[in-house]
């Protein structure tokens, strides 16, 4: 099932797991290199620049990000 949230804090950066810190206080992890791409394609080289942008999303049962796109 897809969720939809709005990403508060990117932490992580330069590890092998991100993590994105949602404003409802979730925690979805990304994979440090093509989950972490994936993003920066869609939302921008910077990381810091994903905060305040809503997404939908879905994780598999260890909260890792499967998918997801920003919702404009």
């Amino acid at each position: 099932m897809a969720k939809q949230g709005t990403i508060a804090d990117v932490q992580g950066l330069g590890s092998g797991l991100v993590s994105l810190i949602m404003t409802d206080s979730s925690i979805v992890h990304l994979e440090g290199g093509f989950g972490a791409r994936q993003m920066a394609q869609v939302l921008g080289q910077n990381p810091k620049s994903w905060v305040g942008r809503e997404i939908e999303y879905t994780t598999d049962d260890l909260d890792v990000m499967a998918s997801f796109e920003p919702v404009d």
